[in-house]
Protein backbone atom coordinates (compact mmCIF):
# COMPACT_ATOMS: atom_id res chain seq x y z
CA UNK A 1 0.00 0.00 0.00
CA UNK A 2 1.13 3.21 -0.78
CA UNK A 3 0.55 6.20 1.56
CA UNK A 4 1.20 9.84 -0.13
CA UNK A 5 0.50 13.43 0.63
CA UNK A 6 2.47 16.16 -1.41
CA UNK A 7 1.70 19.14 -3.65
CA UNK A 8 2.65 20.58 -6.88
CA UNK A 9 5.19 18.54 -9.17
CA UNK A 10 6.41 15.86 -6.39
CA UNK A 11 4.38 13.67 -3.56
CA UNK A 12 5.87 12.26 -0.77
CA UNK A 13 5.20 8.55 -0.12
CA UNK A 14 6.55 5.34 1.60
CA UNK A 15 9.41 3.60 -0.37
CA UNK A 16 7.85 0.52 -2.49
CA UNK A 17 10.05 -2.69 -1.34
CA UNK A 18 10.75 -2.72 -5.13
CA UNK A 19 12.49 0.58 -5.04
CA UNK A 20 14.93 -0.22 -2.13
CA UNK A 21 17.69 -0.61 -4.14
CA UNK A 22 17.40 2.67 -6.31
CA UNK A 23 16.35 4.92 -2.98
CA UNK A 24 19.68 3.19 -0.93
CA UNK A 25 22.12 4.65 -4.48
CA UNK A 26 19.91 7.59 -4.58
CA UNK A 27 20.84 8.42 -0.99
CA UNK A 28 24.69 7.46 -1.00
CA UNK A 29 25.53 9.30 -4.44
CA UNK A 30 23.74 12.76 -3.19
CA UNK A 31 26.31 12.47 -0.19
CA UNK A 32 29.14 11.02 -2.22
CA UNK A 33 28.86 13.86 -5.07
CA UNK A 34 28.91 16.58 -2.15
CA UNK A 35 31.70 15.17 -0.27
CA UNK A 36 29.73 14.31 2.62
CA UNK A 37 30.17 10.47 2.35
CA UNK A 38 33.11 8.11 2.06
CA UNK A 39 33.85 4.32 3.38
CA UNK A 40 31.62 1.94 5.36
CA UNK A 41 29.51 5.77 5.56
CA UNK A 42 28.64 4.82 2.13
CA UNK A 43 27.42 0.99 2.31
CA UNK A 44 24.99 2.29 5.58
CA UNK A 45 23.38 4.77 3.04
CA UNK A 46 22.90 2.10 0.40
CA UNK A 47 21.21 -0.35 2.81
CA UNK A 48 17.39 1.94 2.14
CA UNK A 49 16.03 -1.32 3.53
CA UNK A 50 17.40 -2.02 7.27
CA UNK A 51 16.09 1.87 7.34
CA UNK A 52 12.52 0.50 6.08
CA UNK A 53 12.14 -2.30 8.42
CA UNK A 54 13.63 0.26 11.13
CA UNK A 55 10.99 3.28 10.45
CA UNK A 56 9.62 4.85 7.57
CA UNK A 57 12.01 4.68 5.01
CA UNK A 58 10.10 8.21 2.25
CA UNK A 59 10.78 9.09 -0.93
CA UNK A 60 9.82 12.22 -3.42
CA UNK A 61 8.22 11.11 -6.69
CA UNK A 62 7.99 13.56 -9.71
CA UNK A 63 4.50 12.94 -9.92
CA UNK A 64 4.43 13.02 -14.17
CA UNK A 65 7.01 10.36 -14.52
CA UNK A 66 7.26 8.57 -11.10
CA UNK A 67 11.05 9.30 -10.71
CA UNK A 68 12.72 9.38 -7.40
CA UNK A 69 13.68 12.65 -6.54
CA UNK A 70 14.75 12.05 -3.44
CA UNK A 71 14.43 10.64 0.43
CA UNK A 72 14.34 10.87 4.13
CA UNK A 73 14.16 8.09 7.05
CA UNK A 74 12.32 8.52 9.65
CA UNK A 75 13.06 7.03 13.16
CA UNK A 76 11.36 6.65 16.99
CA UNK A 77 13.31 7.25 20.15
CA UNK A 78 11.77 3.14 20.03
CA UNK A 79 14.49 2.45 16.98
CA UNK A 80 17.62 0.62 18.02
CA UNK A 81 20.54 2.59 18.69
CA UNK A 82 21.65 2.49 14.93
CA UNK A 83 19.00 4.89 13.79
CA UNK A 84 17.45 6.88 17.13
CA UNK A 85 20.93 8.81 17.58
CA UNK A 86 20.00 8.80 20.74
CA UNK A 87 16.27 10.17 20.81
CA UNK A 88 14.56 11.10 24.20
CA UNK A 89 10.88 9.54 24.59
CA UNK A 90 8.55 10.94 22.30
CA UNK A 91 10.81 12.36 19.64
CA UNK A 92 11.22 11.48 16.40
CA UNK A 93 14.42 11.30 14.42
CA UNK A 94 15.05 12.82 10.66
CA UNK A 95 17.95 11.02 9.05
CA UNK A 96 19.65 10.87 5.66
CA UNK A 97 18.16 13.58 3.81
CA UNK A 98 18.70 13.39 0.16
CA UNK A 99 17.72 14.75 -3.25
CA UNK A 100 18.54 14.31 -6.95
CA UNK A 101 20.63 17.05 -8.19
CA UNK A 102 19.19 18.33 -10.78
CA UNK A 103 15.54 18.76 -8.54
CA UNK A 104 17.44 20.54 -5.18
CA UNK A 105 16.05 24.01 -4.65
CA UNK A 106 12.89 23.11 -5.96
CA UNK A 107 11.16 22.23 -2.57
CA UNK A 108 11.79 19.00 -2.38
CA UNK A 109 13.44 18.65 0.56
CA UNK A 110 11.13 20.83 1.94
CA UNK A 111 8.62 18.72 1.06
CA UNK A 112 10.16 15.77 2.87
CA UNK A 113 11.08 17.36 6.24
CA UNK A 114 7.27 18.99 6.50
CA UNK A 115 6.23 15.45 5.93
CA UNK A 116 8.31 14.00 8.62
CA UNK A 117 7.01 16.91 11.02
CA UNK A 118 3.35 15.57 9.86
CA UNK A 119 4.39 11.67 10.34
CA UNK A 120 6.25 12.65 13.65
CA UNK A 121 2.49 13.48 15.53
CA UNK A 122 1.25 10.65 13.92
CA UNK A 123 3.41 8.54 15.39
CA UNK A 124 3.02 9.73 18.68
CA UNK A 125 5.91 12.03 19.00
CA UNK A 126 6.65 15.99 20.67
CA UNK A 127 9.46 16.41 18.68
CA UNK A 128 11.89 15.84 15.47
CA UNK A 129 15.35 15.68 15.94
CA UNK A 130 18.30 15.45 13.57
CA UNK A 131 21.80 15.80 13.33
CA UNK A 132 23.75 17.46 10.15
CA UNK A 133 26.95 17.79 9.40
CA UNK A 134 28.57 21.25 9.93
CA UNK A 135 29.73 22.07 6.05
CA UNK A 136 25.86 20.72 5.05
CA UNK A 137 25.06 24.47 5.09
CA UNK A 138 22.17 24.55 2.59
CA UNK A 139 20.33 21.85 5.08
CA UNK A 140 20.99 24.05 7.90
CA UNK A 141 19.08 26.63 5.88
CA UNK A 142 16.29 24.72 5.13
CA UNK A 143 15.86 23.49 8.56
CA UNK A 144 16.09 27.17 10.34
CA UNK A 145 13.39 28.26 7.58
CA UNK A 146 11.10 25.56 8.87
CA UNK A 147 11.47 26.43 12.34
CA UNK A 148 14.01 23.70 14.09
CA UNK A 149 16.43 25.04 16.78
CA UNK A 150 20.27 24.17 17.25
CA UNK A 151 21.19 21.96 20.57
CA UNK A 152 24.48 22.00 20.81
CA UNK A 153 23.78 19.29 23.79
CA UNK A 154 23.84 17.09 21.03
CA UNK A 155 26.48 17.83 18.53
CA UNK A 156 28.85 14.97 18.75
CA UNK A 157 31.75 14.08 16.55
CA UNK A 158 31.51 10.24 15.28
CA UNK A 159 34.85 9.80 13.92
CA UNK A 160 37.85 11.70 14.09
CA UNK A 161 37.45 14.87 11.26
CA UNK A 162 33.54 14.88 11.02
CA UNK A 163 31.26 17.69 13.43
CA UNK A 164 27.56 16.81 13.43
CA UNK A 165 25.52 19.72 14.72
CA UNK A 166 22.12 18.70 16.23
CA UNK A 167 18.74 20.84 15.44
CA UNK A 168 15.48 20.37 17.04
CA UNK A 169 11.49 21.32 16.68
CA UNK A 170 8.42 20.49 18.69
CA UNK A 171 5.89 19.02 16.72
CA UNK A 172 2.70 20.62 17.04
Amino acid sequence: MVDFVGSGDAEIGLARPDEFEKVGQLTADAYVVDGFASGGYVDELRDASARAEAGLLLVARERASGDLLGTASLFTWRASARWSEGAHSGEAVLRMLAVVPRARRHGVGRLLVLDCLSRSVNLGCRRLVLVSATAMTAAHALYEQLGFTRDPSRDRSPQAGVMLVAYQRDVP
